[in-house]
């Protein structure tokens, strides 16, 4: 396993840092560094287009 010799800082609310220890838990994960880089790079991002929905609201509001 190659040397890890580089840092990340990231700023998280209290509710962020406990889902992240909800989920450590939960894979009985005791490792917080070995952890968020493995969801990092193995987990997902969900990014959905709400523009149709933002516009029927916008459509429904007008009428």
């Amino acid at each position: 396993m190659p040397k890890r010799n580089l840092r990340l800082h990231i700023m998280l609310t209290h509710e962020e840092l406990a889902a992240i220890r909800e989920r450590m838990a939960e894979v009985n994960s005791q490792n917080q560094g070995a952890f968020l880089c493995k969801m990092m790079i193995d987990g997902y991002a969900v990014n959905v287009d709400l523009a149709p929905v933002k516009e029927l609201i916008s459509l429904q509001r007008r009428s």
